[in-house]
Protein backbone atom coordinates (compact mmCIF):
# COMPACT_ATOMS: atom_id res chain seq x y z
CA UNK A 1 0.00 0.00 0.00
CA UNK A 2 3.13 1.99 0.75
CA UNK A 3 6.47 1.99 -1.12
CA UNK A 4 9.61 3.33 -0.58
CA UNK A 5 11.45 4.93 -4.03
CA UNK A 6 15.02 5.51 -5.29
CA UNK A 7 15.43 8.13 -8.44
CA UNK A 8 18.22 8.50 -10.37
CA UNK A 9 19.20 11.82 -10.99
CA UNK A 10 20.48 10.59 -14.50
CA UNK A 11 16.42 8.99 -14.82
CA UNK A 12 15.75 13.00 -15.46
CA UNK A 13 18.37 14.16 -17.09
CA UNK A 14 18.30 10.99 -19.70
CA UNK A 15 14.27 12.59 -20.01
CA UNK A 16 15.06 16.03 -20.30
CA UNK A 17 18.04 15.02 -23.42
CA UNK A 18 15.50 12.23 -25.03
CA UNK A 19 14.74 12.88 -28.71
CA UNK A 20 11.59 10.91 -28.15
CA UNK A 21 8.84 13.23 -27.15
CA UNK A 22 7.24 11.06 -25.31
CA UNK A 23 10.16 10.73 -22.49
CA UNK A 24 9.36 13.97 -20.28
CA UNK A 25 5.29 13.10 -20.30
CA UNK A 26 5.91 8.93 -19.10
CA UNK A 27 8.16 10.41 -16.65
CA UNK A 28 5.52 12.97 -15.35
CA UNK A 29 3.17 9.91 -15.04
CA UNK A 30 5.47 8.08 -13.48
CA UNK A 31 6.42 10.45 -10.60
CA UNK A 32 2.48 11.51 -10.23
CA UNK A 33 2.39 7.54 -9.04
CA UNK A 34 4.79 7.67 -6.45
CA UNK A 35 3.91 11.32 -5.11
CA UNK A 36 0.70 9.34 -4.32
CA UNK A 37 1.46 6.28 -1.64
CA UNK A 38 5.84 6.69 -1.98
CA UNK A 39 8.39 8.21 -0.15
CA UNK A 40 12.16 8.55 -1.55
CA UNK A 41 15.40 7.28 -0.41
CA UNK A 42 17.93 9.63 -0.24
CA UNK A 43 21.40 11.10 1.32
CA UNK A 44 21.47 12.86 4.83
CA UNK A 45 21.94 16.02 2.95
CA UNK A 46 19.29 15.54 0.29
CA UNK A 47 21.60 15.32 -2.59
CA UNK A 48 20.26 13.15 -4.68
CA UNK A 49 16.71 15.16 -5.00
CA UNK A 50 18.64 18.12 -5.07
CA UNK A 51 20.55 16.40 -8.12
CA UNK A 52 17.04 16.04 -9.79
CA UNK A 53 16.16 18.95 -9.32
CA UNK A 54 19.71 20.66 -10.79
CA UNK A 55 18.64 18.65 -13.87
CA UNK A 56 15.71 20.70 -14.72
CA UNK A 57 17.19 24.11 -14.18
CA UNK A 58 18.43 24.89 -17.89
CA UNK A 59 15.47 23.53 -19.82
CA UNK A 60 11.93 25.18 -20.78
CA UNK A 61 9.94 22.02 -20.68
CA UNK A 62 6.35 22.45 -21.00
CA UNK A 63 6.29 20.43 -18.22
CA UNK A 64 9.44 22.17 -16.13
CA UNK A 65 6.73 23.06 -13.27
CA UNK A 66 5.19 20.19 -12.51
CA UNK A 67 8.29 18.28 -12.62
CA UNK A 68 9.87 20.65 -10.14
CA UNK A 69 6.87 20.28 -7.89
CA UNK A 70 6.73 16.68 -8.27
CA UNK A 71 9.67 16.63 -7.34
CA UNK A 72 10.01 19.13 -4.69
CA UNK A 73 6.71 16.24 -2.53
CA UNK A 74 9.05 13.71 -3.40
CA UNK A 75 12.38 14.95 -1.88
CA UNK A 76 12.54 18.27 -0.37
CA UNK A 77 10.78 17.29 2.71
CA UNK A 78 13.23 15.19 4.81
CA UNK A 79 10.67 13.72 6.57
CA UNK A 80 9.79 11.75 3.08
CA UNK A 81 13.09 10.56 2.86
CA UNK A 82 14.17 7.47 4.32
CA UNK A 83 17.95 7.96 4.51
CA UNK A 84 20.94 6.65 4.23
CA UNK A 85 24.71 7.70 5.23
CA UNK A 86 26.25 9.35 1.85
CA UNK A 87 29.22 7.98 0.53
CA UNK A 88 32.69 9.39 -0.22
CA UNK A 89 32.81 7.74 -3.53
CA UNK A 90 30.21 9.97 -5.96
CA UNK A 91 29.73 6.79 -8.24
CA UNK A 92 25.80 6.71 -8.50
CA UNK A 93 26.26 3.58 -8.90
CA UNK A 94 27.45 3.06 -4.89
CA UNK A 95 24.65 5.07 -4.53
CA UNK A 96 21.71 3.08 -6.49
CA UNK A 97 23.01 -0.48 -4.71
CA UNK A 98 23.04 1.15 -1.22
CA UNK A 99 19.60 2.35 -2.29
CA UNK A 100 18.60 -0.69 -3.07
CA UNK A 101 17.95 -2.86 0.69
CA UNK A 102 15.76 -0.03 1.58
CA UNK A 103 13.75 0.32 -1.44
CA UNK A 104 10.75 -1.39 -3.11
CA UNK A 105 11.29 0.74 -6.46
CA UNK A 106 14.60 1.49 -7.52
CA UNK A 107 14.34 4.00 -11.00
CA UNK A 108 17.71 4.14 -12.81
CA UNK A 109 18.45 5.71 -16.07
CA UNK A 110 19.65 3.45 -19.05
CA UNK A 111 22.89 4.09 -18.94
CA UNK A 112 23.10 2.88 -15.48
CA UNK A 113 21.24 -0.35 -15.47
CA UNK A 114 24.00 -2.92 -16.86
CA UNK A 115 25.93 -1.53 -14.32
CA UNK A 116 23.65 -1.96 -11.52
CA UNK A 117 22.45 -5.35 -12.87
CA UNK A 118 26.19 -6.52 -12.61
CA UNK A 119 26.35 -5.56 -8.97
CA UNK A 120 22.55 -6.75 -7.79
CA UNK A 121 22.11 -10.27 -9.67
CA UNK A 122 19.33 -11.44 -7.53
CA UNK A 123 16.78 -8.40 -7.81
CA UNK A 124 13.58 -7.79 -8.89
CA UNK A 125 13.39 -3.83 -7.74
CA UNK A 126 15.82 -2.22 -10.09
CA UNK A 127 13.47 -0.58 -13.75
CA UNK A 128 13.95 1.85 -16.09
CA UNK A 129 12.04 4.95 -17.42
CA UNK A 130 10.79 2.30 -19.95
CA UNK A 131 10.12 -1.21 -17.89
CA UNK A 132 8.67 0.13 -14.95
CA UNK A 133 5.21 1.19 -16.01
CA UNK A 134 4.48 -1.73 -17.39
CA UNK A 135 5.77 -3.60 -13.88
CA UNK A 136 4.00 -6.00 -11.58
CA UNK A 137 4.66 -3.14 -8.63
CA UNK A 138 3.89 -0.23 -10.67
CA UNK A 139 0.06 -2.43 -11.08
CA UNK A 140 0.00 -3.14 -7.43
CA UNK A 141 0.84 0.36 -6.65
CA UNK A 142 -1.60 1.85 -8.93
CA UNK A 143 -4.78 -0.50 -7.72
CA UNK A 144 -3.38 -0.31 -3.57
CA UNK A 145 -4.59 3.65 -4.20
CA UNK A 146 -8.35 2.02 -4.81
CA UNK A 147 -7.82 0.57 -1.40
CA UNK A 148 -7.21 -3.05 -0.31
CA UNK A 149 -10.39 -5.56 0.80
CA UNK A 150 -9.28 -7.92 2.78
CA UNK A 151 -11.30 -11.20 3.25
CA UNK A 152 -11.58 -12.90 7.49
CA UNK A 153 -9.14 -16.04 7.24
CA UNK A 154 -6.70 -17.92 9.03
CA UNK A 155 -3.41 -15.09 9.17
CA UNK A 156 -1.35 -14.89 11.72
CA UNK A 157 -1.32 -11.14 13.36
CA UNK A 158 2.16 -10.71 12.36
CA UNK A 159 2.12 -11.50 9.21
CA UNK A 160 -0.95 -9.38 8.40
CA UNK A 161 0.97 -6.50 9.96
CA UNK A 162 3.98 -7.25 7.48
CA UNK A 163 2.04 -7.36 4.61
CA UNK A 164 0.11 -4.47 5.32
CA UNK A 165 1.79 -2.23 7.55
CA UNK A 166 5.58 -2.55 7.83
CA UNK A 167 6.19 0.29 5.60
CA UNK A 168 3.42 2.96 6.98
CA UNK A 169 5.91 2.12 10.86
CA UNK A 170 9.45 1.94 8.50
CA UNK A 171 11.49 4.91 9.50
CA UNK A 172 8.43 6.12 11.50
CA UNK A 173 9.10 8.70 15.05
CA UNK A 174 5.35 8.24 15.48
CA UNK A 175 2.76 6.48 14.81
CA UNK A 176 -0.67 7.97 16.04
CA UNK A 177 -3.84 5.54 16.27
CA UNK A 178 -7.39 7.47 16.12
CA UNK A 179 -10.43 5.65 16.56
CA UNK A 180 -12.78 7.26 19.24
CA UNK A 181 -14.67 3.88 19.88
CA UNK A 182 -11.35 2.37 21.26
CA UNK A 183 -12.43 4.23 24.75
CA UNK A 184 -16.27 4.06 24.12
CA UNK A 185 -16.93 0.73 22.63
CA UNK A 186 -19.52 -1.71 24.62
CA UNK A 187 -17.22 -5.07 24.61
CA UNK A 188 -13.39 -3.92 24.51
CA UNK A 189 -11.68 -7.23 23.91
CA UNK A 190 -11.60 -7.32 20.57
CA UNK A 191 -9.57 -3.70 20.90
CA UNK A 192 -7.31 -5.06 23.50
CA UNK A 193 -6.27 -7.71 21.70
CA UNK A 194 -5.67 -6.24 18.43
CA UNK A 195 -3.64 -3.23 20.05
CA UNK A 196 -1.81 -5.68 22.13
CA UNK A 197 -0.50 -7.56 18.67
CA UNK A 198 0.08 -4.72 17.03
CA UNK A 199 2.49 -3.23 19.74
CA UNK A 200 3.96 -6.56 20.07
CA UNK A 201 4.71 -6.24 16.43
CA UNK A 202 6.32 -3.15 16.80
CA UNK A 203 8.28 -4.09 19.51
CA UNK A 204 10.03 -7.31 18.07
CA UNK A 205 9.99 -5.45 14.48
CA UNK A 206 11.70 -1.77 15.52
CA UNK A 207 13.31 -3.14 19.05
CA UNK A 208 16.88 -2.45 17.95
CA UNK A 209 16.21 1.13 17.10
CA UNK A 210 18.08 3.65 19.29
CA UNK A 211 15.03 5.16 20.30
CA UNK A 212 11.06 3.65 21.55
CA UNK A 213 8.46 4.55 18.61
CA UNK A 214 6.12 6.90 19.92
CA UNK A 215 2.33 5.68 19.64
CA UNK A 216 -0.28 8.45 20.33
CA UNK A 217 -3.32 6.68 20.92
CA UNK A 218 -6.76 9.41 20.27
CA UNK A 219 -10.19 8.18 21.47
CA UNK A 220 -12.92 9.03 24.14
CA UNK A 221 -12.20 8.92 28.08
CA UNK A 222 -12.84 5.19 28.64
CA UNK A 223 -15.16 4.11 31.62
CA UNK A 224 -13.29 2.59 34.41
CA UNK A 225 -14.28 -1.19 33.13
CA UNK A 226 -13.02 -0.74 29.92
CA UNK A 227 -9.59 0.56 31.11
CA UNK A 228 -9.45 -2.22 33.38
CA UNK A 229 -9.25 -4.45 30.17
CA UNK A 230 -6.91 -2.50 29.01
CA UNK A 231 -4.37 -3.11 32.06
CA UNK A 232 -5.10 -6.91 31.85
CA UNK A 233 -4.35 -7.38 28.38
CA UNK A 234 -1.96 -4.77 26.92
CA UNK A 235 1.06 -5.35 29.23
CA UNK A 236 2.95 -2.05 27.51
CA UNK A 237 5.27 -2.11 30.30
CA UNK A 238 7.13 -5.02 28.99
CA UNK A 239 7.84 -3.20 25.10
CA UNK A 240 10.70 -1.51 25.46
CA UNK A 241 10.77 -0.66 21.47
CA UNK A 242 7.45 1.65 21.91
CA UNK A 243 6.28 4.23 23.96
CA UNK A 244 2.53 4.68 24.45
CA UNK A 245 0.36 7.68 25.19
CA UNK A 246 -3.23 8.50 25.05
CA UNK A 247 -5.18 11.44 24.40
CA UNK A 248 -8.67 11.70 25.62
CA UNK A 249 -11.30 13.42 24.42
CA UNK A 250 -14.44 13.75 26.28
CA UNK A 251 -17.29 13.01 23.77
CA UNK A 252 -17.21 10.44 20.84
CA UNK A 253 -18.37 13.07 18.31
CA UNK A 254 -15.14 14.87 19.21
CA UNK A 255 -13.13 12.99 16.94
CA UNK A 256 -13.36 12.13 13.51
CA UNK A 257 -15.67 9.07 12.31
CA UNK A 258 -13.03 7.59 10.15
CA UNK A 259 -10.36 5.79 12.51
CA UNK A 260 -6.97 5.77 11.05
CA UNK A 261 -3.39 5.01 11.55
CA UNK A 262 -0.83 7.80 10.78
CA UNK A 263 3.19 8.03 10.83
CA UNK A 264 5.23 10.68 9.64
CA UNK A 265 5.16 9.73 6.08
CA UNK A 266 1.74 8.03 5.63
CA UNK A 267 -1.90 7.55 6.71
CA UNK A 268 -4.26 4.49 6.08
CA UNK A 269 -7.81 4.56 6.52
CA UNK A 270 -8.43 1.57 8.57
CA UNK A 271 -12.60 0.34 8.58
CA UNK A 272 -14.26 -1.07 10.80
CA UNK A 273 -11.68 -0.13 13.32
CA UNK A 274 -8.58 -1.15 15.44
CA UNK A 275 -10.57 -3.89 16.65
CA UNK A 276 -10.22 -6.05 13.49
CA UNK A 277 -8.42 -9.30 14.61
CA UNK A 278 -11.19 -11.59 16.94
CA UNK A 279 -9.69 -12.66 20.71
CA UNK A 280 -11.30 -15.47 20.85
CA UNK A 281 -9.93 -17.08 17.59
CA UNK A 282 -7.39 -19.75 17.54
CA UNK A 283 -3.71 -18.42 18.42
CA UNK A 284 -2.09 -19.29 15.54
CA UNK A 285 -4.95 -17.74 13.23
CA UNK A 286 -6.40 -14.59 14.33
CA UNK A 287 -9.37 -14.00 12.21
CA UNK A 288 -10.76 -10.79 10.86
CA UNK A 289 -13.53 -9.28 12.89
CA UNK A 290 -16.74 -10.12 11.45
CA UNK A 291 -18.82 -6.72 11.01
CA UNK A 292 -22.16 -6.20 11.04
CA UNK A 293 -22.76 -9.20 8.20
CA UNK A 294 -20.41 -7.37 6.40
CA UNK A 295 -18.79 -10.92 4.39
CA UNK A 296 -16.38 -10.93 7.15
CA UNK A 297 -13.69 -8.17 5.33
CA UNK A 298 -12.24 -4.79 6.20
CA UNK A 299 -10.91 -2.56 4.11
CA UNK A 300 -7.70 -0.09 4.04
CA UNK A 301 -7.00 2.40 1.97
CA UNK A 302 -4.56 4.73 1.52
CA UNK A 303 -5.24 9.15 2.25
CA UNK A 304 -4.02 12.34 2.88
CA UNK A 305 -1.04 12.30 5.40
CA UNK A 306 -1.18 16.26 5.60
CA UNK A 307 -5.48 16.81 5.86
CA UNK A 308 -5.35 13.75 8.34
CA UNK A 309 -2.76 15.56 10.82
CA UNK A 310 -4.77 18.68 10.76
CA UNK A 311 -7.63 17.27 11.85
CA UNK A 312 -5.96 15.65 14.33
CA UNK A 313 -4.30 18.68 15.77
CA UNK A 314 -7.56 20.57 15.08
CA UNK A 315 -9.14 18.04 17.28
CA UNK A 316 -6.52 17.80 19.90
CA UNK A 317 -6.82 21.66 20.66
CA UNK A 318 -10.35 22.11 21.04
CA UNK A 319 -11.40 19.16 22.35
CA UNK A 320 -8.99 16.80 23.94
CA UNK A 321 -7.39 16.72 27.62
CA UNK A 322 -3.66 16.56 28.25
CA UNK A 323 -1.45 13.51 27.24
CA UNK A 324 -0.62 10.96 29.65
CA UNK A 325 0.94 7.97 29.34
CA UNK A 326 -0.63 4.58 28.95
CA UNK A 327 1.20 2.69 31.71
CA UNK A 328 0.08 5.66 33.89
CA UNK A 329 -3.51 5.78 32.63
CA UNK A 330 -3.56 1.96 33.41
CA UNK A 331 -2.81 2.29 36.93
CA UNK A 332 -4.34 5.52 37.88
CA UNK A 333 -7.85 4.87 40.08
Amino acid sequence: MFYYVYLDPDVVSEAVEAKDRHAVPLLVKVLDGFTQNCASVDQYDGRIGKECKAHLVNYQLEYRGKLMSQLARLSNNSKKCLEYPATDNPNPVDNIVAATKHCDVVLVSASNKEAVEDRLTKTNKVFTLLTYPQSPIEEERHRSMEGTRIKGGAETAESFFDRHFANLALNAEELQIVDRYIGSAGNPENYAFTLNKMFEWLNDRYSDREKPIKIKIHTTNPKRATKQTYKEKIPVAAYQGIEVQCIFYEEKESLPHDRFLLSDLFCISVSPGLDFLLSDALPESHYLHQWKGKNNEMFLYPCSRDQAAVAIDRFKSDNSEEEISFIDWVESE
